[in-house]
């Protein structure tokens, strides 16, 4: 497609505007036309590019903006997950400090029999 628009413009400005002289007015008002024309239609394809643009800026705003909720929700769920792990990694220091605690008890339990029995 931007081929065929370059040879036309091509061909428009062979045709058109190297021309120095008209034979009659309405040649030149036929070649006033064509130019207008041509001129629209190069305004028309520059609002549809422009168009375009604006698509997809807004496709990339909105993309954008997906992005950083995705962001938001996978930082959450990383904090949770932080959190989550600390709680557990917790609950297990605590269960190992009351195995800990469990088994010096039993063996105090077992010196105290052991002093015992050796003062009888």
């Amino acid at each position: 497609m931007l081929s065929n628009i370059k040879n036309e413009d091509n061909s428009f400005e062979r045709t058109f505007t190297k021309r120095k002289s008209f034979t009659t007015s309405e040649e030149a008002n036929d070649i006033l036309e064509i130019g207008t024309l041509h001129l629209q239609r190069l305004n028309t394809q520059c609002q549809e590019t422009r168009l375009e643009i604006t698509g997809l800026k807004y496709d990339c705003e909105c993309r954008e903006s997906e992005i950083e909720k995705l962001d938001k929700e996978r930082e959450k769920e990383e904090s949770y997950a932080l959190k989550y792990i600390s709680i557990s990694q917790d609950q297990a220091l605590q269960d190992s400090v009351k195995a800990h605690k469990d088994a010096l008890s039993i063996l105090h339990k077992i010196f105290v029999e052991e002093v015992s029995i050796q003062k009888q």
